[in-house]
């Protein structure tokens, strides 16, 4: 086995490795397109939307307790002890509560009336295969952020409405996503947390090309259209209880 970290060649030993697990990634550096502003690397999905989020709690002054939580194993089912299908999310905030000096009946309350922002990118219009896209509702890259909308999303009208709400007021672009029809939708981490905290929850995300593919694209002006929304909704009070 030859390891190569920070351009530094170690030696062949197998005797010192007792087990190892192995990661193919693309070695190219994140580049931009400036003449039709393209930002070029792999696993923009979904690290566009955790520098965002992690940018805009630490810039935020939230009015309550704002947590900001990346999970990983989206992509396999999420049903790992570092997952959103864990009681990870769960423990650290019942942590909290308790730390603070409130009760159980005070937790399950906090949730009722608290949010979740579930983040991941979006597909935008493929220019060779626009007819994967809804046919009236078209998400283009440089058009902001994207709210989805489907039953394997955690988006509902309510919370829809809280948040285009918010961000009008704010001036940030937004669209709206609508899978077609006669495909079947991919799904996130927005339904899972939900359920897990009976929490009103939506899913937003940036629209991008080639996801998932060993180079991905998308437009640098929606990552801070996200910066802004992710702000804007730490620094906000909501109150969801019906």
């Amino acid at each position: 086995m030859v390891c190569f970290l920070y351009g530094k060649k170690f030696p062949n030993s197998y005797s010192s490795i007792i087990s190892s697990g192995r990661f193919f990634i693309n070695s190219n550096v994140l580049f931009l397109l400036s003449f039709i502003n393209f930002l070029i690397f792999l696993l923009l999905d979904n690290l566009a939307s955790t520098f965002s989020v992690i940018k805009s709690i630490l810039t935020s002054k939230p009015k309550g307790v704002a947590v900001a939580c990346c999970f990983d194993n989206e992509e396999i089912g999420s049903a790992t002890k570092q997952g959103a299908g864990s009681s990870f999310l769960q423990a650290v905030l019942e942590t909290l509560n308790e730390a603070l000096g409130f009760t159980r009946a005070d937790f399950h309350k906090a949730c009722e009336k608290g949010m979740i922002l579930s983040i991941d990118n979006a597909h935008t219009v493929h220019p060779a295969h626009p007819e994967k896209s809804d046919p009236i509702n078209k998400v283009r890259m440089g058009e902001g952020v994207v709210i989805k909308h489907h039953q394997n999303y955690s988006t509902d009208g309510f919370s829809s409405a809280l948040l285009k709400n918010l961000l009008s007021k704010n001036d940030v672009k937004f669209q709206d996503f609508y899978c077609n029809s006669d495909l079947s939708c991919g799904s996130t981490l927005g339904l899972i947390s939900s359920c897990q905290l009976h929490m009103n929850a939506l899913d937003v995300g940036i629209s991008q090309l080639a996801m998932h593919s060993a180079i991905e694209m998308l437009n640098p002006a929606d990552i801070q259209e996200l910066e802004k929304c992710c702000k804007l909704f730490f620094e906000c009070s909501f109150n969801c209880e019906n």
